[in-house]
């Protein structure tokens, strides 16, 4: 196996090696602030397309959409901008997919509450 180092050659020139005492070489994700922040998005965001916990899975985009705004702004602090983009919109896009399926739920049961009330206040007792 190469050296941490060497492993990583390769890269753009814009892309910049990390080094020093806070990185270990067999983390499987390194990234600052930045890049923590989309990854966290992109979690969320993948998250929210497998949970079924009710009332919960309700507040998951918003941490998706906000998490990944956040992390897409601050992308050229990262220390991989194009992985901290990718992620930030994976974290945006399946948020709002997701609250959009939450408010059309909405709405679906919202009529049929309503279609509900409608044909009880028609009957006769």
């Amino acid at each position: 196996m190469q050296p941490y180092n060497q492993q990583y050659e390769e890269q753009p020139p814009s892309y910049t090696i990390p080094s020093g005492p806070h990185v270990n070489p067999s983390a499987p994700y390194v990234g600052n602030q930045k890049d923590m922040l989309s990854f966290m998005a992109m979690i969320a965001g993948a998250g929210l397309l497998l949970s079924c916990i009710p009332g919960f899975s309700c507040l998951l985009p918003f941490f998706a959409l906000i998490g990944g705004i956040i992390g897409l702004r601050g992308a050229d602090q990262a220390i991989n901008p194009g992985r901290t983009r990718t992620y930030s919109w994976v974290g945006i896009i399946a948020g709002a997919i997701f609250l959009l399926v939450i408010i059309a739920f909405m709405v679906f049961y919202g009529a049929l509450i309503m279609a509900a009330l409608q044909e009880a206040s028609n009957q006769e007792f």
